[in-house]
């Protein structure tokens, strides 16, 4: 079972670098990103 998790940072950087080391871990699926949390409800 993995842990999935949304990204949520105006930066399109640091959602890049998040998105990155999380991909490094086999637990953990990003399930979406968005740049504000209006965005993303």
């Amino acid at each position: 079972m993995s842990i999935r998790v949304r990204t949520i940072d105006d930066s399109a950087t640091m959602r890049a670098i998040l998105i990155s080391r999380r991909a490094e871990e086999p637990c953990i699926r990003v399930i979406g990103t968005t740049a504000n949390a209006a965005e993303g409800r």
